[in-house]
Order: C-alpha cells, then sequence, then structure tokens
C-alpha cells in the first residue's frame, strides 16, 4: 500500500482546495416567510462560489442563484422549503422553522444614519446598537423575528475631518452588508423572519438591495413603488404584509394614495391577524402632544377601507417606540423604530386624544433604543419593551376580548436628532 506523505504546509493547501465551493458563504442562511404560507431559506455567497446544499427532512434540497445578480452586488441562493418540512439543515446548523408563534420580537429602523450633517458614529456599539441587539434578541429564543422596515442608512459618504461613520455608502452589497448583514449576523439564524420595506427602500433609494435581498419574490425588471400585499403565515398566525414604502412625508404630495392603500388593505381585510408595514397608522404627534392621525395617505385610507380581523398592527419609521391602543378603530399599534438609528426627540406624552376619526384610549412612548418582545399568554399576548442590554422598559398586557394595560419600568432618554 502506498502511502503518500506531504510536507504540512503542502497538506493545508490540498486541503484548502478540495473544500467545496459552497463553503464561502458571506452570510449565514437565513428562513423567511413567503406569501401564501410558503417558506424561503436564503444565503449570500462569494461571486463564482457554488450555492450550498441543505437536507429536508433527511433530502438534499438545492439552492439556487437569484437571477439576475444587480451590478455591485454579491449573488444570493435561494430554495423553496417544500410545505411540511420538520427539519431543515445546513450542514451541521439545524434551522428553525415556522411555526405558530409564542415567541415574536420586533425591530426597526436598524442601520447607521450617514447622511448630510447626520452622522452617526457607526463603530459605537452604545450610539449604534443594532448588533447587540441582535445579540439578545438570538439569546431570547425567538419562534418568529419581524423587521418592519428601513435596512440602510448610509447614503452619503462620511466626511474626512469626522471619526467614525466612516466606511461603504450606497445601495449596493458593502454598505447591506456594513449596515445588516454583518450585525444581524447572529440573529439571522435565530428563528425564520418577516421582513417589510421601507422608505429607505423605495424606488429613490435602496431598492435594489432590498428586492434582491430580502423581498420574498422574483427579482423584479424595474423598481416597483407599490408592490402587492400579501399574507405570511407561521403556523396559525396570519400577517397581512403592506408595502408603505412610497408614502411621503410630509403628507399631502401624493392625495392619490388614500386609494391605493385603501384598496391594498381590502385585499388584506378578513385575512390576516396582524398587519406588517412601514408607515404607522397612528402616531403620537410630536408637536401637539397628542394622538395624530396622518391626514393625507394611511389613516384615513384605513377608515375608508374598515378593513377586518386584524388586532394589532406593527409599524416602525418613527424613531422610539410607541404603544397606542386605539378605542375608534379597535386596535393596537405599536411602533418599533428604536432598532439602532439615531432617535427621534420631542415626543414626550402619551394618553387620550382624537385625530381625523381615531379615538387613542391611552399608550405610551419610550425614547431609547431598543426592541419589542410579543409573547403569548392564555388570553391573548405581554408586550415588553426592552433595553438594548434587554432589560425590560415597558411592559403591556394585550388580552383578547378587554383592554390593554401597560406598567413603566423604565424610562430612558437619549439626545438625537429629530430626523426620519
Amino acid at each position: 500500500m502506498l502511502r503518500l506523505r506531504l510536507p504540512l504546509r503542502y497538506a493545508v493547501l490540498l486541503f484548502l482546495f478540495l473544500i467545496p465551493a459552497c463553503a464561502q458563504t458571506l452570510t449565514p442562511v437565513w428562513v423567511e416567510l413567503a406569501p401564501e404560507g410558503a417558506t424561503l431559506a436564503r444565503v449570500i455567497i462569494e461571486t463564482g462560489a457554488r450555492c450550498p446544499d441543505l437536507r429536508a427532512d433527511g433530502h438534499a434540497l438545492a439552492m439556487q442563484v437569484r437571477q439576475p445578480v444587480p451590478e455591485g452586488f454579491k449573488p444570493a441562493c435561494q430554495a423553496t422549503i417544500p410545505a411540511g418540512t420538520r427539519s431543515l439543515r445546513w450542514g451541521r446548523k439545524k434551522l428553525k422553522l415556522p411555526r405558530t408563534p409564542d415567541r415574536v420580537m420586533v425591530i426597526g429602523d436598524t442601520g447607521c444614519r450617514v447622511k448630510g450633517t447626520a452622522l452617526q458614529p457607526c463603530d459605537d456599539p452604545n450610539l449604534w446598537p443594532f448588533a447587540r441587539i441582535s445579540a439578545q434578541i438570538a439569546r431570547a429564543k425567538p419562534d418568529l423575528i419581524v423587521h418592519v422596515g428601513d435596512y440602510l442608512y448610509r447614503e452619503d459618504v462620511c466626511p474626512a475631518m469626522v471619526n467614525g461613520c466612516g466606511g461603504p455608502h450606497g445601495d449596493n452589497w458593502p454598505t447591506w452588508n456594513a449596515d445588516f448583514f454583518t450585525p444581524v449576523r447572529e440573529a439571522l439564524t435565530a428563528a425564520p423572519w418577516l421582513f417589510a420595506r421601507g422608505n429607505h427602500e423605495d424606488c429613490e433609494r435602496s431598492f435594489r438591495g432590498w428586492f434582491y435581498y430580502l423581498d420574498p419574490r422574483p427579482y423584479p425588471d424595474a423598481c416597483e413603488s407599490y408592490t402587492e400585499s400579501y399574507v405570511a403565515k407561521a403556523g396559525d398566525l396570519r400577517l397581512g404584509v403592506l408595502d408603505s414604502s412610497e408614502t411621503k412625508d410630509p403628507p399631502g404630495k401624493k392625495p392619490e394614495q388614500i386609494d391605493i392603500y385603501t384598496g391594498k388593505l381590502n385585499e388584506l381585510s378578513n385575512r390576516a391577524d396582524w398587519l406588517v408595514d412601514h408607515h404607522p397608522f397612528w402616531a403620537y404627534n410630536s408637536q401637539k402632544k397628542t394622538i395624530s392621525v396622518d391626514p393625507q395617505t394611511l389613516g384615513p385610507a384605513w377608515l375608508k377601507a374598515a378593513p377586518q380581523a386584524f388586532s394589532l398592527v406593527l409599524s416602525g419609521h418613527i424613531h422610539l417606540f410607541e404603544f397606542v391602543e386605539l378605542e375608534t378603530p379597535r386596535l393596537r399599534q405599536v411602533i418599533a423604530g428604536d432598532g439602532g438609528t439615531q432617535l427621534l426627540t420631542g415626543i414626550e406624552t402619551a394618553g387620550q386624544g382624537t385625530a381625523a376619526g381615531a379615538i387613542a384610549k391611552t399608550g405610551e412612548v419610550n425614547l431609547s433604543f431598543g426592541w419589542t418582545e410579543l409573547v403569548r399568554t392564555r388570553d391573548g399576548w405581554s408586550l415588553t419593551l426592552r433595553s438594548v442590554a434587554g432589560a425590560p422598559q415597558i411592559e403591556c398586557r394585550l388580552p383578547a376580548s378587554a383592554p390593554s394595560t401597560c406598567e413603566v419600568i423604565s424610562q430612558k432618554q437619549r439626545s438625537s436628532v429629530p430626523e426620519r
């Protein structure tokens, strides 16, 4: 028997040569919810690498490169997970599959702002804590993670004389990696994800990365301002996803949007339990310090459509946390815009208020970075706003057939700039 002995350095080179190209993944494989109950697995790989193989219930599940790959981006691989799959593995890693969730984590507005004079120190984990929040979410063992939009904020070059905000910018792989995929890495495999599109992913900003990496549908031939609403499913929980990215601030620029969003809400009526979008339908106003409904777009669209079956709306866009209990219509609004980008100031009160036909019974506001945890209870859900370190800030009970009640545990505030 012939034995071949090689010097150690040659043996290492031979080993590296024999490693399959599928090992060249740039992110972990993640699982995301798609329209009408479908589930996808995705991963980003080096250019020229082979997509990794998955195993679904012990059988090979091939991933294919999403085509076309936009210029300036690394390829993404995708596989549709067969319905009824009970076990999914990527190498030795067992990936969590959708089920009726007992623990849902909600985050939004997570990128590091570098635009004009708004320069966030991206290398300071206290002033841009998205990676710390992701690590806490992973440790909390969620069943589902919902991101309500706005992933990429590094839009301009950081001025040379400013420390801490350097790095890539623009709609390309390096920026998506820096602003989202690197800091979210620990949470990316912690649970299935549901992604909503924010205004930072509209057709004037970072739409290429959104449509290629996160949107669950085929990559479009051209940017779409209003994508179709759809229903995603995590077991028995139905989530209606509405693309509000085109909603403009301040309102009034596009009054035809009332009819557009009325139609989209009608499409989801009686088909979903929760609504997920980016822009809130109701929020406390920093000027009037009362409940405010957008007088031109989403609020009037809701009142016109009067959609049925929704009990909770998950949104972001305003860079803080808000919870609004509405009496008319009977609904609860959560704003989870506190996931990392510079915070909003000026909103310091919550409670009863009315505007444009909506009546707010009660609510809470928190002006610090954090994330929202929803835990199923025997009579509904509990909501906990958690700090960057995971400590409870606000705790609310959301019973299915009674008004919610909230308790402020800790009210941190942080100086920030009033930009969205």
